[in-house]
């Protein structure tokens, strides 16, 4: 049965595959992405790209019951990509992120999504970077934190905002320091508040992903909470 409005498809997948499985997944690509494939300097980034590319192609034409390489695409002009042509009256709308060899991929019906997914890692410049690009509320609520549980807290925040960013895709255009989101462990993933726009918040439905150790994951949907189902 086809997911509806209320239903999104969630998955986690591991991109650094090898032998059988690994030609399996290169044949769903087009010829283009075999192309850009062979740019690929280090084999280890040819390999993610190629899992990735394959598996979202694979999910999309399970739902759309057609063939994994007739799947075309068309880019925003930020790069977001979408269905093309007759594709995209079916309303199924996705986004993919992948980060140190995980993948996560998400499908939706009639309604923008967005995900991101990062490995947490110590950064060197990490408290310039959240001065630069995070709000002044998102910034206190670092303040006090140090070492490994600093490091959790801006990468839960980074891909909260990072979610959002691509749910609302290229209609709009928000710089990361005009809204917040919640960064505290203690409280579900929310957004804030959006400068210019009061309403914004409840048109969005923000909410973390559990990633595994070492990783923080978030979704961005337009619209009310929703159930999540895996996506296999």
């Amino acid at each position: 049965m086809t997911p509806g409005r209320d239903t999104i498809q969630v998955g986690l997948f591991g991109l650094d595959r090898a032998g059988e499985g690994l030609l399996t997944l290169a044949q769903h690509l087009s010829e283009d992405e075999r192309q850009r494939a062979l740019r690929f300097h280090f084999e280890r980034d040819r390999t993610r790209y190629v899992c990735a590319r394959g598996l979202l192609r694979r999910f999309l034409a399970a739902e759309l019951a057609l063939p994994a390489d007739r799947i075309r695409f068309q880019y925003g002009p930020s790069g977001k990509p979408f269905l093309a042509g007759e594709h995209a009256a079916s309303g199924l709308h996705f986004n993919v992120s992948h980060s140190d060899g995980m993948g996560l991929f998400v499908l939706s019906y009639g309604r923008s999504v967005g995900a991101d997914l990062e490995r947490i890692r110590p950064l060197r410049h990490g408290r310039a970077v959240a001065e630069r690009f995070f709000a002044d509320d998102e910034c206190e609520a670092l303040d006090g934190l140090t070492g490994e549980a600093w490091d959790r807290a801006f990468f839960r925040c980074w891909t909260r905002k990072e979610a959002f960013i691509k749910a609302v895709g290229d209609g709009l255009s928000y710089p990361l320091r005009a809204f917040s989101v919640s960064v505290s462990d203690a409280e579900p993933a929310r957004l804030l508040r959006v400068d210019g726009d009061a309403e914004a918040s409840g048109r969005y439905w923000l909410t973390s992903v559990p990633a595994g150790y070492g990783f923080e994951a978030a979704i961005a949907l337009e619209g009310a909470p929703c159930t999540i189902q895996p996506l296999t």
